[in-house]
């Protein structure tokens, strides 16, 4: 079963600080950095021992969701 995108976003945003947005008044742009953020930080990882590929799929009410290829450890996480 693939890793949820979900599940290390969440991870992500625990480790980023309040402060750095306190600024900003809205909240689609914070949430925009947030995202670019992450996919640098995936990209830039180095030496991972699964594929860190992030396909998109889309259920039958159109939502779209994405997750891994492959599942994740913790230490990928």
């Amino acid at each position: 079963m693939a890793t949820p995108f979900l599940s290390v976003y969440n991870a992500f945003l625990a480790r980023i600080t309040a402060d750095e947005w306190t600024l900003e008044e809205e909240l689609a742009i914070v949430e925009r950095d947030w995202q670019e953020l992450l996919s640098m930080a995936i990209f830039r990882f180095k030496y991972p021992r699964v594929s860190l590929e992030v396909e998109e799929s889309v259920d039958e009410d159109d939502v779209k969701t994405k997750q891994f290829v492959e599942d994740l450890t913790n230490d990928e996480i």
